[in-house]
């Protein structure tokens, strides 16, 4: 594991990701996002971390899911506030029924659903957009485009 200020320390934005593997929306995004992902580490990698922010049903989802992806996590147990934490991701209506509470950045960014890619500016922690993206159709097969809000390195 590394420390948040080792993976975030320099970067000119972070975006944070929430999503689950069970989404299919989710999964719509996931290969727009790791191709810009790439392009824009390739060109600078200080641009651009993305942290995701795990609504998996558990651990195991998780760990098979993110073994996937190309970048940053918050740990499963942080993101779902399992272990007697308090969550900070987005947390499903099940779970919140159950009795979990909305995790705070979930509360904070006034999450409904999922995905959600909120991008900060990486030094001060503002939000730079909260809609870099909008779905290129009405099915999940469909995917994502880039809105204009994206941050302008991603739509080179």
């Amino acid at each position: 594991l590394k420390s948040t200020a080792e993976v975030l320390g320099g970067k000119k934005y972070v975006a944070l990701f929430f999503a689950g593997k069970w989404c299919p929306w989710c999964r719509a995004l996931e290969p727009k996002l790791q191709e810009t992902y790439k392009k824009v580490q390739g060109l600078d990698p200080n641009d651009t971390e993305i942290v995701l922010l795990s609504c998996d049903n558990d651990q195991a989802a998780f760990d098979e899911w993110f073994g996937q992806q190309p970048w940053a996590a918050a740990p499963y147990e942080v993101a779902q506030g399992e272990n007697g934490k308090a969550p900070i991701g987005y947390v499903r209506k099940a779970k919140r029924d159950a009795g979990k509470p909305q995790g705070t950045l979930g509360e904070h960014f006034k999450l409904a659903s999922v995905p959600q890619l909120i991008v900060l500016d990486g030094a001060t922690g503002t939000v730079v957009t909260d809609k870099p993206m909008e779905q290129a159709g009405t099915k999940s097969d469909q995917g994502y485009n880039w809105t204009d809000l994206a941050p302008e390195t991603w739509l080179k």
